[in-house]
């Protein structure tokens, strides 16, 4: 099949009309990859959507605030569970470095909505950093680890993994998507792929990152639990996650 008949089957009529024929390889390709690597890896798949279901929940069921200082932490924790799809969205398309990145957004969202779930100070603090940078700086740049990570070291430890391997230009963020060809006696041929090819790592590097946004998930419930433990459908969502996952790690780590 040439490349133009592979473009109408793979590409809508909309999609052919409004994306240029330069940028046409990239897209189908990113495209076809996000339902190559479902079809691949589905158990991966269904268990992402079974860990979103379980936040997606768990949102809901906060949208009617019992204090005003819940509002912003729930926004935030919003926006990570935001984050958590894209990145997922991302890591299917075989945008490892780019999901690895989002979800590291989503750990310092979630974390920054946890340090200040209680107190209204911390809020403030957040809400007018314009007008003083200084205590900003203080209380959520300075001594992370301490501060926004005190209670959840895992999300710490994540943190800076992601940052190094998604977030930071660095050779372990680029080395798996260089190409060499030395096939030619005289010249070394490198290129720099837009998307991950080889996928041999993928399935424990998927794991990996479910485990992450796991703990932001109970990062969101343990800041809600008396009032999300009483949500029977929740509950019962949480319980099937936690015990998909464990089997899905044993299958990851048998298959190594």
């Amino acid at each position: 099949m040439n490349e133009k008949a592979l473009e109408q089957e793979l590409m809508l009529p909309f999609e052919l009309h409004h994306i240029p024929a330069h940028y046409r390889d990239y897209y189908r390709v990113k495209r076809g990859n996000f339902f190559a690597t479902i079809l691949r890896f589905e158990k991966h798949w269904r268990g992402y959507l079974l860990l979103d279901s379980a936040i997606d929940l768990s949102l809901n069921h906060c949208q009617r605030l019992t204090e005003p200082k819940q509002l912003l932490p729930l926004l935030l924790y919003g926006q990570a569970h935001a984050k958590i799809r894209i990145a997922f969205e991302l890591f299917f398309s075989s945008c490892l470095g780019e999901g690895r990145s989002v979800m590291r957004d989503a750990v310092e969202f979630a974390s920054i909505a946890h340090y200040m779930r209680y107190s209204s100070e911390l809020q403030q603090v957040w809400l007018n950093r314009a007008e003083d940078p200084k205590a900003f700086e203080k209380e959520f740049r300075s001594n992370k680890k301490k501060k926004l990570f005190g209670t959840s070291p895992k999300l710490h430890a994540a943190w800076n993994h992601l940052s190094e391997i998604g977030a930071h230009c660095n050779i372990d963020a680029v080395a798996d998507r260089l190409l060499t060809d030395d096939s030619n006696d005289r010249d070394l041929r490198v290129e720099s792929t837009y998307l991950h090819t080889d996928l041999k790592t993928w399935p424990l590097s998927a794991a990996y990152l479910l485990g992450v946004a796991t703990e932001i998930e109970d990062l969101i419930f343990s800041d809600f639990e008396t009032r999300l433990q009483l949500v029977p459908d929740l509950v019962a969502t949480r319980r099937k996650w936690y015990g998909y996952f464990r089997e899905l790690k044993a299958e990851v780590k048998k298959s190594l």
